[in-house]
């Protein structure tokens, strides 16, 4: 079938931008680069640069803060839908993976705990959080921001509750993150509107950085969470600081999710267990996205055609959940195949698979 050029995705085989992103490649950089590779990232090299890694991600989260909570004149509605699908995701590829990992040799981790982990990482297509300043938003960017809004809630509530291992001590530490990060994010804000010089705002901004991402390792909870807390109350309170704030936070953003991808594809260890696994994943979850697209379209025909092609893309947020659990969890969930890992592959496979059919729909 034909595809009028108005209609054909924008997506290139290779780019940078906020609908497209080097994924793939990053990904098998950090594999060839770990201690699994040539070890040019070693140990020791993981650990030194490893501080920085709940900082990245701690300023993905502010910036899907931002623009979730934006509210625009026009918008389409999307972010029940975005939900929506995000759970199916989640419940179908949990259900799949859950029969074969107890199908397969057994795992460290309870079955049930891997496959909703791999679930809640499934449940994304965003690439990059934040836009240029200027850049229009497109018609589906409600229902991917809400489909991430939702898996880093329910990534941080599984991650506590596991690391809690009681529904009360895990809420309690649920809402002690939530409160830090809300502190901490309010002091940002208060400096950001004292300050004129620019100089002393983008120092303010990355020590607001550093304090939440910092203090969400501290509590061995998720700096995704706290970062997308500390990005709604800055959206909802609004200003010029919030335009300071987003601003600054959009200038970090790329070499953040180039250390995000490089140290996951670094710590992954591609075994045979894990490679099975990964494939499993990722027929599950391409499977919902493109079915889950497809139906949106026909229950809103105002929606892009295209938006099943855009869902079937893994985006850069799985394989940062995946890194915040290899980070909060021990035991079981450093052992292989880890759910990072597996992630890790699923997400290689995707990305390719989603700019192979791409690129074939706008040569169709």
């Amino acid at each position: 079938m034909s595809v009028t050029p108005a209609a054909r995705p924008s997506r290139r085989l290779l780019g940078w931008s906020a609908t497209s992103l080097p994924v793939a490649p990053l990904l098998l950089v950090g594999v060839f680069l770990g201690p699994h590779g040539v070890a040019v990232l070693s140990e020791s090299a993981l650990a030194a640069v490893d501080p920085a890694v709940p900082v990245a991600l701690a300023a993905l989260g502010i910036l899907i803060g931002l623009e979730f909570g934006e509210r625009r004149a026009g918008a389409p509605p999307g972010r029940a839908s975005g939900g929506g699908l995000a759970v199916v995701t989640v419940a179908v590829v949990a259900a799949g993976l859950v029969a074969a990992a107890t199908r397969g040799p057994a795992l460290e981790m309870a079955p049930w705990l891997f496959a909703l982990l791999c679930g809640i990482c499934a449940a994304s297509s965003l690439t990059l959080p934040g836009r240029s300043l200027p850049e229009p938003r497109r018609q589906t960017d409600a229902l991917v921001e809400a489909e991430v809004a939702a898996a880093i809630a329910a990534g941080a509530a599984v991650l506590t509750y596991v690391r809690r291992e009681a529904p009360a001590p895990a809420a309690l530490l649920l809402a002690q993150n939530v409160g830090v990060a809300a502190v901490l994010g309010l002091a940002g804000w208060l400096l950001a509107r004292r300050t004129t010089s620019t100089t002393e705002r983008r120092v303010f901004v990355m020590a607001t950085l550093l304090l939440v991402g910092g203090a969400a390792d501290f509590l061995a909870s998720s700096p995704l969470f706290a970062g997308l807390c500390a990005g709604l109350l800055w959206q909802r309170l609004g200003g010029t600081s919030r335009e300071v704030l987003q601003r600054e936070t959009l200038y970090v953003q790329h070499p953040f999710v180039v250390l995000v991808l490089l140290v996951a594809g670094a710590r992954t260890d591609l075994s045979p267990l894990t490679l099975s696994l990964a494939a499993a994943y990722v027929s599950l979850r391409t499977v919902t996205r493109f079915a889950g697209g497809a139906l949106l379209h026909r229950l809103a025909p105002t929606t892009s055609r295209d938006l099943r092609f855009e869902l079937v893309s893994p985006g850069v947020f799985g394989v940062a959940f995946a890194l915040s659990v290899a980070r909060a969890v021990a035991g079981p969930a450093a052992s292989e195949p880890s759910v990072l890992s597996v992630v890790v592959a699923g997400t290689v496979a995707a990305d390719v698979l989603a700019r192979f059919v791409v690129a074939r729909e706008v040569s169709a």
